[in-house]
């Protein structure tokens, strides 16, 4: 069985990827590190440990953030593991997670979140703003994890180029 690290900013992208991928990727050992803790040095030594492991494949997320360019938020994602780390193996979310969550939420839904036509420029504040209705009786994490409960992976690539990049590079879905 061949194995996929993926590395993740935080819980949420972990919660995420649990969520939504494992499901499609059952074909697969998967094994989620949360990097950005770490120092660039324990990075380093897990990219390391995993390039000399055969069957072995890993991605890097990191959200674009407000970096005007993808490739300098790749640059920036090396500096933070190991100057060996090519950039095939780095997947920038735009602009944040939480886009990617809003993406595959149905237009009619229960949680009565007006989702946009594409979520690509969805930041946290947006995301916050677009769930404030909601915030009195639940947290934002437990809007998220209520989002997944409705998400819808066709819906989501049609909304987001960054996950349907991401979902393409890991060969799910034929290309659109």
């Amino acid at each position: 069985m061949q194995m996929i690290y993926f590395f993740v900013e935080g819980m949420d992208d972990e919660i995420f990827i649990k969520q939504t991928l494992f499901p499609k990727l059952i074909d697969y050992s998967i094994r989620i590190i949360k990097y950005a803790q770490n120092t660039a040095l324990k990075n380093a030594q897990y990219v390391r440990a995993i390039r000399n492991q055969a069957g072995c494949e890993y991605l890097i997320l990191a959200d674009k953030d407000r970096v005007p360019c993808i490739s300098g938020r790749k640059q920036q994602v090396i500096e933070r593991f190991d100057s060996r780390v090519e950039q095939q193996h780095i997947v920038i979310v735009e602009t944040t997670i939480e886009a990617w969550y809003l993406a595959g939420l149905p237009p009619k839904n229960p949680l009565k979140i007006e989702v946009p036509l594409t979520t690509d420029t969805v930041d946290k504040d947006r995301f916050a703003s677009l769930a404030k209705h909601l915030q009195k009786r639940k947290t934002l994490l437990e809007i998220k994890l209520s989002i997944l409960e409705h998400w819808d992976w066709e819906l989501a690539l049609k909304r987001n180029r960054s996950l349907n990049y991401f979902a393409h590079r890991l060969g799910l879905f034929e290309s659109h």
